[in-house]
């Protein structure tokens, strides 16, 4: 359910690559008509969040969870322009959204409990 979910809102996000930023900006700039909109266009997609989420974490832990989650899947697209300048990659190529896709749905299983977390290579537990 989980990947199927990432699947949904990833393709969303390559399909649209600009709502990330516009959300961003929302959130940046001193105008309350836009943070009210926003936040009644993105209220019910939280709290289908919180309740898939539910469980996996305390529930005082689930605001926390939710925006890291936030950050990791809508950060990716909003932040595409920096990536692209640091990494001298395009993070918006089919090959780079196939492994975004990828670490997605392994953080967010890590995240979730669902899989244990992967040891860091050269470490020892």
């Amino acid at each position: 359910m989980v990947e199927a979910v990432l699947d949904r809102v990833l393709d969303y996000l390559e399909e649209h690559p600009h709502l990330p930023r516009l959300i961003q900006r929302a959130g940046l700039d001193d105008n309350r008509y836009l943070r009210n909109a926003l936040g009644r266009l993105l209220a019910p997609l939280y709290a289908q969040g919180l309740s898939v989420l539910a469980g996996s974490w305390e529930p005082s832990e689930l605001p926390h969870l939710g925006a890291g989650l936030y950050h990791l899947i809508f950060g990716y697209f909003a932040d595409a322009t920096l990536f692209e300048a640091v990494v001298q990659l395009d993070p918006r190529s089919p090959a780079a959204i196939a492994r975004q896709r990828r670490f997605l749905k392994s953080a967010v299983a890590q995240l979730l409990g669902l899989r244990p977390a992967r040891r860091v290579l050269g470490r020892r537990a």
